[in-house]
């Protein structure tokens, strides 16, 4: 338990823009390590966003207290950093692929996980079928696995925020293991 980095990567140029990803990271471990594994993470999933698309790395960001969700600070790691995709097919809006970072462990008897959505991504990276193709689902898994692996392998957490009804402190955990599947997902916030 303790301090999160909250660190935003913002998605532009598309039909529903603008998409926000969130990552979290420990505020004990290296920032420029963080911003440094999240960066890598995007340039390795560039190829499967579309070219109209851009990806753009917040340098700066809130700490958040993880049991009780207030902000505690700022920090800031440089400036902003940009990936524009490289994927030269017609942009799938609102489809893409689901990232999910698993964590082993479970609270009121389900796994906490992490989830972030790949959406859009080029309509080249669908099978006939819908089915997101299973290359570039690896692909992207082994991003994410690399991302994990950073630092001491401790950098990235899964929070569980505060609640209300009933009430319940937040709490964060390692993200240790990342999943994608094949399986298509759709954002319908981002329809137009």
């Amino acid at each position: 338990m303790g301090e999160l980095r909250r660190w935003r990567t913002t998605w532009s140029g598309f039909a529903g823009a603008p998409g926000i990803s969130t990552f979290y990271g420990d505020n004990a471990e290296s920032g420029p390590d963080q911003k440094a594994a999240i960066a890598a993470f995007w340039a390795a999933i560039e190829p499967y966003v579309p070219h109209s698309v851009t990806l753009t790395l917040l340098g700066n960001g809130d700490v958040v207290d993880d049991i009780s969700g207030d902000v505690t600070g700022v920090f800031s790691e440089g400036s902003d950093s940009a990936v524009v995709g490289g994927n030269s097919g017609y942009v799938m809006a609102p489809a893409g692929a689901l990232v999910q970072w698993l964590t082993g462990v479970y609270l009121r008897g389900r796994q906490l996980r992490g989830k972030t959505f790949l959406v859009p991504l080029g309509a080249t990276e669908f099978t006939d079928t819908g089915a997101l193709s299973a290359s570039v689902a690896a692909a992207i898994q082994s991003a994410g696995t690399t991302m994990l692996a950073a630092g001491d392998g401790d950098m990235f957490r899964v929070w569980h925020r505060p609640t209300t009804s009933p009430a319940t402190a937040g709490e964060s955990h390692s993200a240790t293991t990342c999943l994608v599947t094949t399986k298509c997902v759709v954002l319908r916030s981002r329809r137009d």
